[in-house]
């Protein structure tokens, strides 16, 4: 492993645990930084254990746990979980990174040096644990992330307070994708107005995923800013329920938008949840008719 670490050009790496008795790399150094690391969890490492959030073998433990035998220097950090947990899990995970990995050090693993951060998840079955606290991400504020893709996570609970407050403390932000991965039956809380507070604070925006409600909020339609770069709005479970107002942000806060998408078909969720396929094609048709009309 140690002969891996010592590539002049390696520019990715992946560590992937197919099970419990799978073997944590031994622990290497590296010589610099690489662009890219992947944790790749089948099944968690964390086994019999339940916390007071009903949370069973949380596979965030293990990724923590081999970040510190294999702590690897990189830009990029993404984490490949085999259930979808909790935003209290998601959370606390978050916290323990900028907490246990706060170090500026080019030759182990650092949350100062995080530039892009992505969790995906294998099975999106929805588990019955606490939701997202809204400030969950304040432990890496400051943090100057260029990339943030946590699609995979119900953002419900996050309000336009906590969106301005995000992308206030990362405006380096290219790319965010928060919730718009999943179904979710909790409505978004966040309206047009805190949509409007994230294209202000973040003025590189290329790439944009959100849930919202599409309600007015606070929004003051004639100080909207104007981001050009942004040709498609993933909207997840985002219900047009204010059409005419909805195609007025977008045309004018997104003029070059070109495409609006929902969250992708679940065939799990077909026979789970009676009104799921009426809901989703409800739903893309509604936002068929806005972008048609921005």
């Amino acid at each position: 492993m140690q002969a891996i670490a010592s590539l002049p050009y390696l520019e990715s790496l992946g560590v992937v645990i197919y099970d419990e008795r799978g073997k944590i790399p031994d622990a290497i150094s590296f010589t610099r930084r690489i662009p890219s690391f992947k944790i790749s969890l089948y099944r968690s490492l964390s086994l019999s254990t339940v916390d007071n959030n009903g949370i069973v073998n949380n596979p965030f433990d293990a990724a923590i746990n081999i970040l510190r035998r294999f702590p690897v220097p990189c830009d990029r950090l993404t984490v490949e979980i085999p259930i979808l947990l909790g935003g209290v899990a998601l959370a606390d995970f978050v916290a323990s990174l900028a907490d246990h990995f706060n170090i500026s050090d080019n030759h182990r693993f650092s949350s100062r040096h995080l530039r892009r951060l992505s969790v995906d998840v294998s099975n999106l079955e929805p588990s019955n644990s606490a939701p997202l606290p809204p400030n969950f991400l304040q432990p890496f504020y400051g943090v100057p992330f260029t990339h943030i893709d946590l699609g995979f996570f119900s953002m419900c609970t996050l309000d336009d307070d906590a969106l301005d407050n995000l992308s206030a403390a990362m405006p380096n932000l290219e790319s965010l994708i928060l919730g718009t991965r999943g179904y979710w039956s909790a409505p978004p809380r966040a309206s047009l107005a805190g949509i409007s507070s994230v294209l202000r604070n973040c003025r590189g925006l290329k790439q944009l995923g959100l849930v919202f409600n599409c309600s007015i909020g606070a929004l003051d339609f004639g100080l909207l800013p104007v981001n050009k770069a942004i040709t498609a709005l993933s909207v997840g479970v985002s219900s047009p329920n204010n059409p005419h107002l909805t195609s007025i942000f977008l045309s004018r806060a997104l003029p070059n938008l070109t495409s609006v998408r929902i969250e992708c078909l679940d065939p799990e969720l077909v026979s789970k949840i009676p009104k799921y396929l009426a809901d989703r094609f409800e739903r893309a048709e509604w936002w068929r008719g806005v972008r048609l009309k921005a």
